[in-house]
């Protein structure tokens, strides 16, 4: 039986939100020295440079996945891109490809300029088919040991799209590559909502011709109902701790907010 509160009518929530950022980054990579500067509410980017990937890859996948990686420091905002290191980086990147069992492997090395000593040297591994993913690892990593934060380059955007008919659910890179079609309904899907730990997404559907809630687990789960009560069902936002959601029914006649 479902658990139902209803909350003050005062409430207020944002309705009709496609586009959700997730926030997936991984755990901090541990303590590490700063080399961000923050001076009376400005900052000093890092100059850093990425040296050309080597490795047995492919030269193509070799060449993406540091374009990849150039593009995640850039729209970081935290870095001043030094090419080949020309113009004096405090930092270089390196990285070798390899295909080990039928999975990509990164072996990407940071080092601190002049004299190369070395900040890290980490392996990353994904399918054959996620070799973005793997820069989106390596940027976040960087991040997290020049600049000491998440980064964000492995979040992931939840999207409606009209798609042969319906409009759909999708997900998709924060960069906007990588698109996912998560449901083939046919109908109508809105309000994607990310839970905090990145692993579900509820959303209102039209599946059973009337608006209720539904989750999909990811990866590569089926639509799960959790609300269907007459009328509206829909808006469905997370608690901070992802075990409730806030979602607005008209169950009893006019729209109210309630916790589920």
């Amino acid at each position: 039986m479902l658990n139902l509160v209803n909350l003050n009518k005062k409430s207020r929530c944002r309705l009709g939100m496609l586009l959700i950022l997730a926030g997936v980054s991984g755990p901090g990579l541990g303590q590490e020295d700063v080399y961000l500067k923050v001076q009376s509410g400005s900052f000093e980017p890092v100059a850093i440079s990425v040296a050309d990937f080597q490795g047995s890859a492919d030269p193509a996948s070799t060449r993406l996945l540091r374009e990849v990686v150039i593009d995640d420091l850039r729209y970081s905002g935290f870095f001043e891109l030094d090419g080949h290191g020309e113009n004096g980086a405090a930092v270089q990147l390196s990285g070798e490809l390899a295909l080990a069992g039928g999975q990509l492997q990164l072996t990407a090395r940071l080092n601190e300029l002049p004299g190369e000593q070395r900040i890290f040297e980490k392996t990353f591994t994904a399918d054959r088919q996620a070799l973005r993913r793997l820069g989106h690892q390596t940027a976040d990593a960087v991040v997290q040991h020049l600049i000491g934060i998440d980064g964000v380059a492995q979040s992931q955007i939840a999207y409606i799209a009209e798609h042969q008919g319906g409009k759909e659910l999708f997900v998709m890179d924060y960069d906007g590559q990588g698109s996912r079609q998560l449901t083939f309904s046919g109908t109508i899907n809105l309000s994607p909502c990310w839970s905090p730990d990145g692993s579900r997404i509820a959303f209102t559907s039209y599946l059973e011709g009337n608006p209720d809630i539904y989750q999909l687990l990811l990866p590569g789960g089926s639509p799960i109902r959790l609300a269907a009560y007459n009328g509206i069902n829909s808006a469905p936002a997370w608690s901070p701790d992802g075990r409730r959601l806030a979602l607005t029914l008209s169950k009893d006649g006019n729209p109210e907010i309630y916790l589920l």
